[in-house]
This record gives structure tokens, sequence and C-alpha cells, in this order.
């Protein structure tokens, strides 16, 4: 993981594991989601049942259709340019 965060006491999540993915293209961009994807499944089993979450924060060009799938696959995106959002998720409700 390119940036591993530990979540303040009273966050619902206790590390938020970060994949920083660039995409030229939206063929690529299958390629850059999936790498998160599959890492996902290691990264989030790695402790109690949703204490542990994966996310990507992304830039370029990416398919919508990927972006899903993603998604569906467990996978939190968060876009470069809107860094806010990340920034909201992390703070404690």
């Amino acid at each position: 993981m390119d940036v591993p965060v530990r979540l303040a006491s009273g966050h619902h999540l206790k590390l938020l594991a970060i994949e920083a993915k660039v995409s030229n293209t939206a063929i690529n961009s299958r390629k850059r989601l999936m790498e998160v994807t599959n890492k996902r499944a290691v990264w989030d089993g790695a402790a109690t049942l949703y204490a542990y979450r994966t996310a990507a924060v992304i830039a370029g060009d990416f398919s919508i259709q990927r972006l899903k799938e993603a998604q569906n696959a467990g996978v939190i995106i968060f876009w470069e340019h809107r860094l806010i959002d990340l920034t909201n998720f992390l703070k404690v409700g």
C-alpha cells in the first residue's frame, strides 16, 4: 500500500490502506483498478471484519465500468482533485 492510515479511536475503521493510481487511458484503468482490487482482499481480511478497508486515490482517465467494478468489490474511490472527500471520510463523525 502506498499510504497506511491509522484512524483515531472513535472512527468506525481502524486502518485505511490507500493506493495511489494514475491512468492515461480508460483501457489502462482496468489494470490499475485490478491491482487495488486484488490487494483489497488481503488487506481487508487482515483484521476484524470491517475494521480495515482499502481505498484508491485516482487521477487521470478511468472507465466508469471499471470504477463500478472496483467499488462493487469493496474499494473506496477518491479522486485526486477532490481530496477534501478523503479528508472528510477520515474525520471522526
